[in-house]
């Protein structure tokens, strides 16, 4: 018995070019399979990050709105780097994770309402 495996293990030189080509044409499209995949997450994470991001600096203006009333000054912007009012309702500026190149910019309309936009950065 030990006999027969010895010559069955020394019969055996290694894997043939076919099946090296096999292995490797596996490996590739789960390679192309994994990064696809992980191009989907990145984007679906940025987005679900951006909405809310976006609820946070809502809900920062809204309560800016209630505490000031009728005292809303008029054109009021927050842009991040300006620390003139949104830091008594935030401990720090959102980052805009789509592009680092720019920023979220909260517009107070007279009415009382907030739009919530992205501009470059200066």
């Amino acid at each position: 018995m030990l006999k027969k495996i010895r010559k069955m293990l020394k019969k055996q030189e290694g894997f043939t070019l076919i099946e090296l080509m096999v292995a490797v044409i596996i490996l590739g499209i789960l390679a192309g399979v994994g990064v696809q995949q992980y191009n989907k997450v990145i984007e679906r994470a940025e987005e679900e990050a951006d909405k809310a991001n976006r609820r946070v600096l809502l809900n920062a203006a809204q309560m800016h709105v209630m505490l000031q009333g009728n005292q809303l000054e008029d054109d009021l912007t927050w842009r991040g780097g300006d620390t003139e009012g949104w830091v008594e309702y935030l401990q720090e500026w959102p980052e805009y994770p789509k592009n680092p190149n720019e920023r979220y910019v909260v517009t107070f309309t007279p009415d009382g309402g907030v739009e919530i936009t992205v501009e470059p950065k200066d």
